[in-house]
């Protein structure tokens, strides 16, 4: 039994499941005497190999064939349904663990159940499972805290996320690279742009590990923060550790040049985009409409509403808005017309806001007769 233990082992170790399975049959043909080891290794190999059906098939003949069911077991059988999405098969597992008096939980079934739900979109029962761990006085580790700070923000309990992100900094916790993002994005969602970008020097300077989600969450707030020369420094940092940039990352650094009348450089993340090939949403070319605006471009700003009419992008009321301002800016009362006709072609709808400016700017030019008559229909 020991031989064929250490074998099956070595092939957990491999990944090779099926050699596992095999040998599992061999010890059963020739009634070599099953143990914990042998199973627990199995449902291993196949745990490591996805096959989440294989490990609970293991692990629920175990008790027929009178092989204790021991915390290894429950951890491998329970990683398996993690990793194969079956977040409730999981906490099945989990559930029957806690109410066994036999096994005492230990800080990875709890973690593995932690992350089934949080996975699956569970979080508020991985937050009970959290608070029952710390409860139970579980010693909590990285991978239960990377999930439940990821479930606060989902569940937008954001203040919540960055105070257990405290609580594992006074804890020595290692945080991972999801771990970071999900508090990123929460200062960025609550306005505390200053806390995301020390948290993101921090990364950087300590050779973090980063991606993508971290620096779009990063220039995000930078650009809510006003802080435009902040977010063209990271956009620089991304570039030169060759992260791939996307339409969130765009549309952000565009933002903050909007807020900070960087019309220029809003143009230049522009041509970027079309360089790059990345697709041009809405919020992107209304950010850069808008940055025209700001710097005076009227001409720019409605070459760009054109752009986004012509190339099928999907205009919306803040689009049209940000268009049908840079007219009143301009005097162009014409063409204010014209938006307002086609927001009515393509059922937009249309706000006091976007009617005050167009009369606004017929109101400019001398065209009183329009103006009254936009009054008349709003």
């Amino acid at each position: 039994a020991v031989t064929f233990g250490a074998a099956i082992s070595a092939c957990a170790k491999s990944g090779e499941w099926q050699q596992s399975l095999r040998l599992l049959h061999v010890m059963v043909r020739g009634k070599v005497e099953l143990n914990t080891i042998s199973f627990s290794a199995s449902i291993s190999a196949c745990e490591k190999s996805s096959m989440w059906e294989k490990a609970l098939q293991l692990f629920s003949v175990m008790p027929s064939k009178k092989v204790n069911l021991d915390a290894i077991a429950f951890s491998a059988a329970m990683s398996a349904c993690e990793k194969g999405g079956k977040w409730e098969k999981a906490l099945q597992l989990f559930n029957m663990m806690a109410q066994s008096k036999q096994h005492e939980l230990d800080p990875i079934n709890v973690c593995t159940a932690i992350s089934a739900c949080e996975k699956s979109g569970e979080w508020e029962k991985a937050l009970l499972l959290f608070s029952a761990m710390e409860r139970r006085k579980v010693k909590s580790i990285a991978v239960a805290f990377n999930a439940v700070i990821c479930s606060y923000g989902k569940g937008k309990s954001w203040d919540k996320a960055l105070q257990l992100f405290s609580v594992m900094a006074e804890r020595k916790v290692e945080s991972s690279i999801v771990t970071c993002s999900a508090v990123i994005s929460a200062c960025e969602t609550i306005g505390q742009w200053q806390k995301a970008l020390k948290l993101a020097d921090t990364m950087v300077q300590c050779n973090v590990e980063v991606n993508s989600i971290t620096f779009n969450s990063v220039i995000a707030a930078c650009a809510k923060g006003g802080e435009w020369e902040k977010a063209f420094r990271f956009f620089g940092v991304m570039a030169q550790i060759r992260l791939k940039f996307d339409a969130i990352t765009f549309s952000s650094a565009i933002s903050a040049c909007e807020k900070g009348c960087k019309w220029e450089s809003a143009l230049q993340f522009c041509r970027i985009m079309v360089q790059g090939k990345v697709e041009c949403d809405k919020m992107t070319c209304s950010a850069a409409i808008s940055a025209c605006a700001k710097g005076a471009q009227w001409e720019r700003a409605l070459q760009l509403f054109t752009v986004m009419v012509h190339d099928q992008i999907k205009v919306d009321t803040i689009s049209f808005n940000a268009a049908i301002s840079v007219c009143e800016n301009s005097g162009e009362w014409r063409a204010a017309l014209q938006m307002l006709s086609l927001m009515s072609q393509r059922k937009v709808e249309s706000g006091t806001s976007t009617f005050s400016a167009a009369i606004s700017a017929c109101d400019k030019s001398g065209e009183w007769k329009h103006a009254v008559h936009l009054l008349s229909v709003m």
